[in-house]
């Protein structure tokens, strides 16, 4: 399902309705593989808001990019948010989350040229590598269900995870975009 976001538009207009055929049961396995507790109701509003979100923000949309990591980015901060929400408990940290969350979008903008030179970076990755690397932080999956799907071990899927975070690490630092982490 690895469609590139301008496949979706259709005389310089979004096609929504292809895309909430296209993703809801993506967006319904992020949201699921998240959290347990949400109810019938919540899984379908943040499904629906973050189809939402993408028809508000089309002309921002970078047409070269493929669109499950951005709808992957989206739903995880609509899950942040309900999860606040549901969340009784109030705290400092919550409330410095929630600006980091609306700014995400814009920010994710505003580092556009980082991103590009991160992709290009793990799209040269081995196969095995790019998928554990997507499965873990564009799919939320847990290492266990990565090592089950990929046929690995919990080990070798660990391993992995930590010498794909060095690389970038290293790449980003190579490349000039170290910021002292």
């Amino acid at each position: 399902m690895e469609k590139i976001i301008r496949e979706y538009f259709v005389k310089d207009k979004l096609d929504i309705d292809t895309i909430v055929n296209d993703f809801s049961g993506y967006i319904y396995t992020i949201i699921k593989n998240s959290i347990n507790d949400f109810s019938k109701e919540d899984y379908e509003e943040i499904i629906s808001d973050v189809f939402f979100t993408v028809w508000k923000n089309q002309e921002r949309l970078e047409k070269d990019r493929i669109f499950t990591p951005y709808l992957a980015g989206i739903t995880k901060v609509l899950i942040k948010e309900k999860k606040r929400k549901h969340n009784p408990v109030v705290n400092i940290d919550d409330y410095s989350d929630k600006l980091e969350s609306e700014k995400a979008i814009d920010i994710s903008f505003d580092l556009k040229e980082e991103v590009d030179f991160l992709e290009d970076k793990i799209n040269k990755y081995s196969n095995t590598d790019l998928n554990i690397f997507r499965d873990y932080y564009y799919e939320d999956m847990s290492i266990r269900q990565i090592s089950i799907k990929r046929k690995l071990s919990e080990v070798s899927v660990k391993s992995r995870l930590y010498r794909i975070r060095k690389k970038l690490k290293k790449d980003l630092k190579e490349g000039g975009y170290d910021n002292g982490k």
